[in-house]
């Protein structure tokens, strides 16, 4: 089997257009050429298989023929596998910073970690700048009022001043009206408190006068002064008594000036006391009066072991 080419031929265009196949020695075959206008064929020839030579010495080259016009870039070949990864070259110097990126979402809040152990305190920072002076607050209710402080000492006396002027005479008052007389009568009797002075009850009605009495007529309205003593005793025990001074008008009962009288208990047996009692008294009515030391015995046993007794009595106008 050989290589055949064939040749066409184009005079008036110059060119030259050439064709190989692989055919056996023998075989026949034609060209075909086809183009826009068709196409033809050529007639058919027998291959004759020709015996080459041996090849001449190679002759001396040529001169470098002109160099053809470029032909059209064919198509983009397939893209080679991956050469093997070269070297790490040295580091380069460090770009300038870009622009900050924007701020991305805020992540969720982390637990809370374990309470640290307290520190030590710090120091006392400075004081600070005194602040304005605020407002001033509304005036509080009136508190209460304290007590009385303690009376300071007299103060030394002053100079004695000047004299002044003798003023002028005043004119006469009126007469004024008449005054008190004073005492207008005064009168005392002094004797003997009788022997016995019974037991009886407590009552304003049991009182009796111990000793004379002085008996005198007063007039409604004067205030009298009664002044009387009397010595009393007895010779047992379990005495009590009460004593005042009194008044009777006429033959009436006894009164008790005061109301609130005297009272005496427990004498020891055989043993005198003197006793006293004064008071001023205004005379209810007109009338003649006996005033004197008066006594109520409401004890077990008798007054018995008695003595002397006095009476004044002073009548104010």
């Amino acid at each position: 089997m050989f290589w055949t080419s064939c040749e066409a031929w184009r005079p008036r265009l110059g060119e030259k257009h050439r064709a190989t196949a692989l055919s056996d020695d023998g075989e026949k075959f034609r060209a075909v050429f086809t183009n826009s206008k068709g196409s033809t064929k050529t007639a058919s020839a027998t291959l004759l298989m020709v015996v080459q030579g041996p090849a001449g010495a190679t002759g001396p080259q040529g001169p470098t023929g002109a160099t053809g016009a470029q032909g059209p870039a064919g198509a983009t070949g397939p893209a080679g596998s991956n050469g093997a990864t070269g070297a790490t070259g040295a580091q380069g110097p460090v770009g300038a910073t870009g622009p900050a990126g924007s701020n991305g979402a805020t992540g969720a809040t982390g637990a809370q970690g374990p309470v640290d152990a307290t520190g030590p305190a710090g120091a006392s920072g400075a004081t600070g700048a005194t602040g304005a002076k605020g407002a001033t607050g509304a005036t509080g209710a009136t508190g209460a009022q304290g007590p009385v402080g303690k009376e300071s000492p007299p103060g030394p006396r002053g100079p004695v001043g000047v004299n002044g002027a003798t003023g002028a005479t005043g004119a006469t008052g009126a007469t004024g009206a008449t005054g008190s007389t004073g005492i207008v009568a005064y009168q005392s009797v002094s004797g003997s408190v009788q022997t016995m002075i019974a037991p009886t009850t407590y009552a304003a009605s049991s009182f009796v006068f111990a000793g004379p009495q002085v008996n005198m007529n007063l007039n409604a309205g004067e205030a009298v002064f009664v002044s009387a003593s009397a010595g009393l005793g007895t010779i047992l025990p379990g005495t009590k008594f009460a004593y005042e001074v009194g008044y009777q008008v006429g033959a009436g009962a006894v009164d008790i000036v005061t109301g609130a009288p005297s009272f005496a208990m427990g004498i020891p047996p055989n043993q005198e006391i003197a006793y006293a009692a004064s008071y001023i008294f205004t005379a209810p009515s007109t009338g003649n009066y006996n005033i004197g030391f008066i006594v109520d015995n409401f004890g077990l046993v008798p007054l018995n072991d008695n003595n002397d007794n006095t009476v004044s009595v002073i009548v104010l106008s």
